[in-house]
């Protein structure tokens, strides 16, 4: 989360997440994650990720800072073209290209569940999607609509997977470094 300035942000990282249906269908994500916003855990609510006053020891979310006005519209130390989550969404499904085009879009929407606020001005979120066509599975609506289904959620845990095992670097902490008080 890099919302309100480098003085408060914690460091991003690379996670991957998959799930293998009991078909064989295998679906997978992977994030590298450098979110202007904060990293929020949808199944709980709970911050992964979130600005860090690490001179006062105090954490903030970016959007109740929004609320309370304790931070100016024009934030100088905010650089919004410094932030981009970047995600690659794959399956093994004999997908073409209009059905793998939607596999992104609904990879984005896992940007969404985690990340608050998400697709801010100058961020440069973007998923990509493959279709390896290894499965010999029918590709149907049944098993159409299971993999859009999982692919927000795949793609929601890949993210928060890498907020959390991201590691410090260059005097910036990553959230499994520092205790995140409770929501």
């Amino acid at each position: 989360s890099k919302m309100l300035g480098w003085d408060m942000c914690l460091k991003g990282g690379i996670g991957s997440y998959s799930i293998t249906l009991d078909n064989g269908v295998q679906i997978g994500a992977i994030a590298a994650v450098n979110a202007a916003g904060d990293i929020v855990n949808p199944k709980t609510g709970t911050h992964i990720s979130k600005p860090f006053d690490r001179k006062n020891k105090t954490f903030d979310t970016y959007v109740d800072s929004l609320l309370n006005l304790s931070i100016p519209s024009d934030n100088k130390d905010q650089n919004i073209r410094e932030n981009t989550t970047l995600g690659i969404i794959a399956t093994n499904l004999c997908l073409d290209k209009s059905q793998t085009n939607k596999l992104a879009e609904r990879g984005q929407d896992g940007f969404a569940m985690s990340i608050q606020p998400c697709h801010m001005p100058g961020d440069g979120d973007v998923v990509f999607s493959i279709s390896t066509w290894e499965s010999k599975q029918n590709v149907d609506r049944p098993t159409l609509t299971s993999i859009y289904a999982l692919a927000p959620i795949v793609m929601s845990e890949a993210i928060i997977r890498g907020a959390t095992l991201a590691s410090s670097l260059g005097g910036i902490p990553s959230s499994s470094e520092i205790k995140l008080s409770k929501d």
